[in-house]
């Protein structure tokens, strides 16, 4: 009766462990991926103003006020260390976040009251 026992567990553990196969579980197919388009390079900002352009020093015949334009009698004339004068354009800028790009400076005869 044991060998009968042992025979039918064996053959119960047979069957079920080489038995069909189980029935799939419904799994829904994982989505398709995400097509990612390239972004495109942002613009240029527009409202960024560009550098003012460098100060040329026009030339002066050994160091005489030469052809240079007389400054006016409102305009504020700053002397440089290097002895030429120059007219600082006054501009009322707007307040921020607005920007303001006002004229370069402008070189001038130094007054003679220097």
């Amino acid at each position: 009766m044991k060998k009968t026992l042992a025979t039918s567990f064996l053959v119960t553990v047979g069957v079920t462990a080489c038995g069909p196969p189980p029935e799939p579980i419904a799994v829904n197919p994982p989505p398709p991926p995400e097509t990612v388009e390239p972004t495109p390079d942002p613009p240029e900002p527009t409202d960024v103003d560009p550098p003012p352009p460098p100060e040329t020093v026009e030339p002066t015949d050994g160091g005489e006020a030469g052809n240079l334009p007389q400054p006016g009698p409102n305009d504020k004339v700053v002397t440089k260390k290097d002895g030429t004068c120059w007219v600082m354009p006054e501009v009322d800028c707007p307040p921020p976040p607005a920007t303001c790009n006002p004229p370069p400076p402008t070189q001038v005869a130094c007054p003679e009251e220097q």
